[in-house]
């Protein structure tokens, strides 16, 4: 039931990825980026800052196709929605 999309400019964004062979989130807000180890702490900071600024939150997996718009899912299928983006890429 993820609601998917393409982010709009000035949308705030967490992007799955891996530095020095481990996961990593990064959250994409202007005016810089933030690096987080847990995707349930890059969720939270990316729905809090798009609730402030009245912008869309987004989520992008490790292969960039795999975009979820946050701010529309309950709390169950933010985590959801996360969760199976992390496991499809064989890294939960």
């Amino acid at each position: 039931m993820s609601v998917r999309g393409t982010p709009a400019l000035g949308d705030i964004v967490v992007r799955q990825g891996q530095r020095h062979g481990e996961m990593v989130y990064v959250l994409d807000a202007s005016p810089g980026q933030y690096l987080h180890g847990t995707c349930k702490e890059a969720v939270a900071l990316t729905l809090m800052l798009a609730r402030r600024a009245g912008v869309d939150a987004w989520f992008v997996g490790h292969q960039a196709e795999e975009v979820v718009r946050l701010n529309t899912l309950s709390p169950q299928q933010k985590s959801g929605a996360a969760a199976q983006l992390t496991a499809r890429q064989g890294m939960a």
